[in-house]
Order: C-alpha cells, then sequence, then structure tokens
C-alpha cells in the first residue's frame, strides 16, 4: 500500500515505503544525498562571500602598552619605611609631557 503525504503548501509528496509495505520516514542521510548539489553549491556560496569579505573588509589594528614612569633623582629617605618621597606633582609633569603634541605627531610620524 503506497500513501501520499499532503504537505502545508497543498502539494502531494510521495512517502518512502519499506520492503513489507509499511511507511518510513527518510533517514538523513538519504535526504542529504538527495540535496547534495544544493549543499555544495551553498557552501561554495559562503566560502566565495567570506572570502570576499575579507579581502574587501578594513583591517583593523589594536596595539596596548604600558608606560612605567619613575622618577629618577636623588633619593631622599623619609621616615616612613626608608621609601623615597616622590613629588606630588611628577606624574602629572609626565603625563603632560607624553600628552603633548610634538610627542604624539613623533609617534605618528614612527608609525608610517
Amino acid at each position: 500500500m503506497h500513501k501520499s503525504v499532503t504537505d502545508v503548501s497543498g502539494g502531494a509528496q510521495s512517502a518512502f515505503t519499506a520492503g513489507d509495505g509499511s511507511q518510513s520516514s527518510p533517514s538523513l542521510i538519504q535526504v542529504l544525498w538527495q540535496h547534495r548539489m544544493t549543499l555544495v553549491l551553498t557552501c561554495l556560496a559562503c566560502l566565495f562571500v567570506g572570502a570576499l569579505y575579507l579581502v574587501c573588509a578594513k583591517k583593523i589594528y589594536v596595539a596596548t602598552a604600558r608606560l612605567l614612569v619613575e622618577e629618577n633623582g636623588p633619593r631622599t629617605y623619609s621616615e616612613s619605611n626608608g621609601f623615597a618621597n616622590q613629588s606630588e606633582s611628577f606624574v602629572q609633569n609626565q603625563v603632560d609631557a607624553l600628552q603633548s603634541r610634538p610627542v604624539i605627531r613623533r609617534a605618528l610620524d614612527s608609525i608610517d
């Protein structure tokens, strides 16, 4: 006995029948094999679009750095555990120097 299965669009599709006449659904391997050209073309199209994106995309580079600023003046020991006393404005002076236009311009010119 051969039965037809109707899909939601109204078309009739033939169901797979086993050797004993009972109805069975196709295995995943059978479905993939039937649509192998669609799968191959879809994979090739995706690879092509990905390669096209890699060729056309703007390259973005990101770099990070850390800078250690230490005061290299004469070491005067304070009363607290013998550590050197740093000037309160020393770090701010170094930050201002690093953010100055000549330093930034020279850094940007060295990139090219």
